[in-house]
């Protein structure tokens, strides 16, 4: 319709032109005659002919314009039923793209057959407990809408079979997995809505989960008797507490130096084998408590970049001089609201040195 339109106000534009200009021309380039007599001759008969002459030409025209038009709008019609197909299409995804909608428990190889085709679970838990899997493989799935719990999975060695996971909008908890021994399958995790929590898993050596970089709630690593590392080289942040707690192989936190915030409470507490905090070296800010204790191989803080804490607790680490704990102090940007200094190894600084 704009461009039927558009013809009729060309020709308009064409006809008063011609009332005022001495020629014309008509939608084939051919000139017609003017409206305005400029002929000296007197016979005004002849000039009334030749005007109609011209009218007859212009109505030529306008038959030939009205033609153009009908093209026009047979086009428009064309493309719009194409559009409308196309649209059509779009609204058929196959069913492999489809969410599972509410709570889903894996305990068999049955329950990994029916969830396998989708690439997300929302409105629920996915709850992995299958006591005889050594593998859980859901290779299409993305993203877990609540809580992703992986837990008392006796024979299970690894989490590979999660590889394309990217997203947890709610809580991963990872507990009491007796053959676990590695989290690098979780490889695309990039970030966790709720806590991250890893505890209990008797052969777990190592985390490497190299993409995750956030987690909005807590981040617990308790209770993984041989694991030598807490290698999480992409996390940058944590919203709620961090907490390191009782693993009796941990020699280092190197796997954790991008860490530069924790909003809540630092915890490291009775590592036995830690020797040092260094991999935290890199950690500007805790919200709240820095609560260093009973790591009985701990003989160096090394948390250089540390410049906001209001709350100090650093005790029961027989190893490590108290002067550090009195350096850290000194370095923080404000004096803390609280600080307790004691029982850790005995040197020329007193335990009220702050």
């Amino acid at each position: 319709m704009e461009n039927t339109n558009s013809v009729f106000r060309a020709l308009a534009v064409a006809v008063v032109a011609c009332t005022v200009s001495t020629s014309c021309w008509d939608s084939h380039g051919k000139k017609t005659t003017s409206r305005i007599d400029t002929d000296t001759d007197t016979d005004s008969d002849s000039d009334i002919d030749t005007d109609v002459d011209s009218d007859s030409d212009s109505d030529t025209d306008v038959d030939i314009d009205t033609d153009t038009d009908t093209d026009v709008d047979t086009d428009s019609d064309a493309d719009t039923d194409t559009s409308s197909d196309t649209d059509t299409d779009d609204t058929d995804p196959p069913t492999d793209t489809e969410c599972y909608w509410g709570d889903f428990l894996v305990a068999d190889a049955a329950d990994v057959e029916e969830l396998e085709p989708y690439l997300c679970l929302t409105g629920g838990d996915l709850t992995i407990t299958a006591s005889m899997l050594a593998s859980v493989d859901l290779p299409n799935l993305q993203w877990v809408g609540e809580d992703l719990i992986v837990e008392e999975n006796t024979v299970l060695t690894s989490m590979e079979g999660l590889s394309a996971l990217h997203d947890v909008a709610g809580s991963l908890v990872i507990g009491g997995n007796a053959s676990l021994t590695s989290l690098a399958g979780l490889s695309a995790l990039e970030s966790v809505g709720g806590e991250l929590i890893i505890d209990g898993n008797a052969a777990l050596t190592s985390l490497g989960m190299g993409s995750l970089h956030s987690t909005f709630g807590s981040f617990s690593v308790e209770f993984n008797p041989v694991l030598t590392n807490a290698n999480v080289p992409s996390l940058t942040s944590v919203g709620g507490n961090a907490e390191i707690f009782d693993n009796d192989a941990l020699a280092t936190l190197d796997g954790l130096t991008a860490l530069t915030f924790v909003g809540g409470n630092l915890y490291v507490s009775e590592n036995d084998q830690l020797m040092s905090l260094s991999g935290l070296g890199n950690l500007t800010d805790v919200g709240d408590y820095l609560f260093i204790q009973g790591n009985d191989s701990l003989s160096s803080l090394a948390l250089d970049d540390l410049a906001n804490c209001p709350n100090l607790t650093i005790i029961s680490n027989p190893n490590l001089p108290q002067c550090e704990a009195c350096d850290l102090v000194e370095q923080l940007l404000e004096p803390p609201l609280s600080f307790n200094f004691s029982e850790n190894e005995p040197d020329t600084c007193s335990d009220d040195c702050a």
